[in-house]
């Protein structure tokens, strides 16, 4: 068989089985061959991977796109620094209201003109996730996944009637920030996931972000009293006014609402270890299709880390025992995802008061580098066992299986070669973002990619970003039963 390229001689890591020595065909932008001593003669284009790692392409569903700068600039910057991480893949929320296009309307008239915007501006393929945000999403959910692909749909807990600042106003959250003809509640989540669970053929899910607003509106009160009165520091204010047991309540409100719909769920960015205890005991006790994702951010930076207000998120960065403990979860494989919930905005919109700062960052870029620094050579869990969370999981969670997320024949050809003995350490300018900050400054981390490619086209070469952005956008599911 000829090749249009073979990566020889490097280790293998084969998320869900470990690491082996092997060689990997590519032809047509697919894998065509894994094995031992492929046949060098046969390939137009070889990559001598001694030493080296290779990888499936990191699939990171949790991306926002366009949310603090324009969509067609930001769809270009950030997946250069997703590249830069090791994502081949990527599934960026949208939705309307405030912030991303600053608009409001129904979904089968602005998501075509938001597939336009970004036509060619991503490096790596892309789908996104919408929010029913209007009464007009509801009745458009079917169409949206039959015909657009659109499978997961996300819903936010905090924004019922919390204002950014953490206040909580009653009603007010839909006429001033989601600009929203329906009250944004429970029984619009109950609503979206009784739809949701007449899609199965299309694989739909529910996304929650699980943070209680009625209870942050009385933590905030006692969170800003702290800080002003100099007993805490900005992270660990935001992180009493927005506590574990807000987040764990709100996860049992969508795990409860999920088992009366028979509706999947997917529970995003849990971040303490309350708030996962919490989904695991209810995912079990309630038997519900739930699926568990952590990110980059809390799996790393503590409420003492010297960025303070610039790694304001939601939910809040936590303590040293939440970073152990979602950690631990990983490694007993109770954790089903890690996503970066990366979001790329200017220091400008953080150097300010925290309350006024923008939530959110940029983190991508550190991808693949945390997963083998933190996870892997600090803390011993197997390589195979953090790619697997990273890549086939998010790729069946999301309807990507078979095409993303592996290295089997037949797959697109969305491999990273990258080196586990160079290290770095972390400053903005090395991470092709145009975030100009980053709170993970000054970490040191090993294991850079070197090579990547998507669908068989090198688009980082010897670590270097190359060539024109060829990323496709991605009809969800790409297969189902009876294809």
């Amino acid at each position: 068989m000829k090749y249009d390229l073979v990566i020889t001689g490097g280790k293998l890591v084969i998320p869900n089985v470990g690491v082996v020595e092997g060689d990997v065909g590519v032809k047509d932008g697919k894998i065509v061959a894994i094995g031992r001593s492929l046949d060098l003669n046969q390939a137009e284009n070889v990559i001598k991977a001694n030493n080296l790692l290779v990888t499936p392409g990191i699939v990171d569903a949790h991306y926002h796109i366009g949310i603090y700068r324009p969509l067609r600039d930001d769809a270009y910057s950030e997946s250069r620094a997703a590249i830069t991480g090791g994502v081949t893949t990527i599934i960026s929320y949208f939705r309307t209201g405030r912030y991303y296009l600053n608009t409001s309307g129904p979904y089968l008239k602005i998501f075509p003109e938001v597939l336009k915007m970004v036509d060619g501006a991503f490096y790596t393929d892309y789908a996104f996730h919408l929010a029913p945000i209007m009464s007009i999403h509801l009745d458009e959910m079917e169409i949206l996944a039959k015909e657009y692909g659109v499978t997961s749909f996300k819903y936010w807990r905090i924004y019922s009637g919390t204002t950014l600042r953490g206040e909580y106003r009653r009603g007010r959250m839909e006429e001033e920030f989601l600009l929203s003809d329906i009250s944004y509640d429970l029984g619009l989540l109950y609503e979206i996931m009784y739809r949701v669970s007449k899609l199965r053929e299309y694989g739909a899910r529910v996304s929650f972000h699980a943070e209680e607003p009625e209870l942050i509106g009385r933590f905030v009160r006692i969170a800003r009293q702290a800080l002003a009165e100099g007993r805490v520091k900005p992270l660990e204010a935001y992180h009493l006014s927005r506590p574990p047991e807000t987040e764990a309540l709100a996860i049992a409100e969508a795990m409860y609402l999920a088992k009366f719909t028979d509706c999947p769920v997917n529970i995003l960015h849990i971040s303490s270890a309350l708030g996962f205890k919490e989904a695991i005991r209810l995912r079990d006790a309630l038997n519900v299709d739930a699926a568990l994702e952590v990110t980059l951010h809390h799996l790393t930076l503590t409420i003492d880390s010297p960025a303070q207000v610039r790694a304001k998120v939601n939910p809040p960065i936590r303590t040293k025992d939440d970073v152990e403990a979602l950690w631990r979860y990983v490694r007993e494989g109770k954790a089903d995802m890690i996503g970066s919930d990366s979001a790329a905005l200017k220091s400008s919109m953080k150097d300010k008061d925290l309350w006024e700062a923008e939530a959110g960052f940029a983190g991508a870029s550190l991808f693949l580098p945390i997963l083998y620094t933190e996870g892997f050579i600090k803390r011993e869990i197997p390589l195979e066992r953090l790619l697997t969370l990273a890549t086939i999981n998010p790729a069946k969670i999301y309807g990507l299986w078979p095409k993303k997320g592996s290295l089997n024949i037949g797959a697109d050809a969305d491999i990273v070669v990258f080196d586990p003995n160079i290290e770095k350490e972390v400053k903005p300018e090395i991470l092709n973002s145009a975030q100009d900050f980053t709170p993970f400054e000054g970490m040191i981390l090993k294991g850079w990619p070197l090579y990547v490619l998507v669908r068989g086209s090198m688009v980082m070469d010897k670590g270097e970003i190359v060539g024109k952005p060829t990323g496709k956008y991605i009809k969800r599911p790409v297969w189902r039963w009876g294809d």
